[in-house]
């Protein structure tokens, strides 16, 4: 995590240095973004795993709901923030700002007392990886919220569709930026109602409860032709997203060893990220065949049987202290 923050601060300064003397061009952009995404896909599965070593099994769920609320805001504030600071003081000092910003992260986190249980002995990248593989398999609990994880991200994917949504109800780029900002608003909500209820029994029933919601939230955006509608729609396919989102993470945390939990981590990450996109993707060539709304109503469909299924046939998500 310090080398990460280290590494993420250095290439803002870099930015910085080159926005600052006219320097920049495009291509190093693309080239920190890369750079930025790699450093954090290995950042992002060791943060999560830190955190059932630094807090008592009992408060997983509050600290879990806690990082998931910081995530949720940086995403609203973030831009946001970034906007004005660029009109204000221009790109390369914002650049400058946050480069800061990820060095002070960097000694933070030296200052974090942390001890892990040892993995035992040194072993091979490949025997790593099969070992975690192994683990999913045999682990009824993790592939199956895993599976659900990835069922709902993928064929539950929407905002590659909200244009054409906005287009229809005759509305511009304020309204789509609106509806962007009501997902993010909904998620902060999800998440701190969580945080709210504490360690809740029954987070697998939860889990599918938050799906159907999900579904059903999807089904009243693709009939809407009220803006203030679909506003809400979205509104709520953001609190359930963060409401299943939450308590997965937490039932997949405390299923999953302490040695073995980064690579499980970094296994849903790949997941988390990749289905998103792959979804997107799929949604945005199956509404040109058959249209945005009955794509998602048949992604709803989908999300809602499978979940049945599991839910019928895998009594590990009906466990009261799962």
């Amino acid at each position: 995590m310090i080398l990460v923050q280290t590494g993420n601060g250095a290439l803002n300064l870099a930015l910085a240095t080159l926005a600052l003397t006219g320097l920049i061009e495009v291509w190093h952009i693309y080239v920190s973004a890369l750079l930025s995404a790699s450093l954090n896909a290995v950042g992002a599965p060791s943060r999560n795993a830190m955190v059932p070593g630094l807090v008592p099994r009992e408060m997983l769920l509050n600290a879990l709901s806690l990082t998931a609320m910081s995530r949720k805001l940086s995403q609203l504030l973030g831009p946001v923030l970034t906007g004005f600071l660029i009109a204000w003081v221009s790109s390369g000092f914002t650049y400058a700002l946050n480069g800061a910003v990820y060095l002070s992260a960097a000694f933070l986190v030296a200052a974090i007392q942390y001890a892990s249980d040892p993995s035992g002995a040194p072993e091979s990248p490949f025997r790593s990886l099969m070992e975690g593989i192994a683990f999913v398999r045999r682990e009824t609990a993790v592939w199956v919220f895993l599976s659900m994880d990835l069922i709902a991200v993928y064929f539950g994917s929407y905002r590659a569709l909200l244009p054409i949504f906005v287009a229809a109800l005759g509305a511009g780029a304020e309204a789509f930026g609106l509806l962007l900002s009501a997902a993010a608003g909904g998620a902060i909500l999800g998440v701190a109602l969580v945080l709210s209820l504490g360690d809740l029994r029954y987070k697998g029933l939860w889990v599918a409860f938050g799906i159907f919601a999900y579904s059903f939230c999807l089904v009243v955006l693709a009939l809407s032709d009220w803006f203030l509608l679909s506003a809400a729609a979205v509104f709520l396919l953001g609190f359930f997203e963060a409401l299943q989102m939450v308590l997965r993470n937490v039932i997949i945390q405390t299923t999953t060893p302490d040695n073995l939990r980064g690579r499980i981590l970094s296994f849903q990450r790949m997941l988390g990220v990749g289905g998103p996109s792959l979804g997107e993707a799929q949604s945005g060539f199956v509404a040109a065949l058959i249209g945005a709304p009955v794509t998602l109503m048949v992604g709803a469909a989908i999300c809602v049987g499978t979940t049945l299924g599991l839910l019928t046939f895998r009594r590990e998500i009906r466990k009261p202290d799962l």
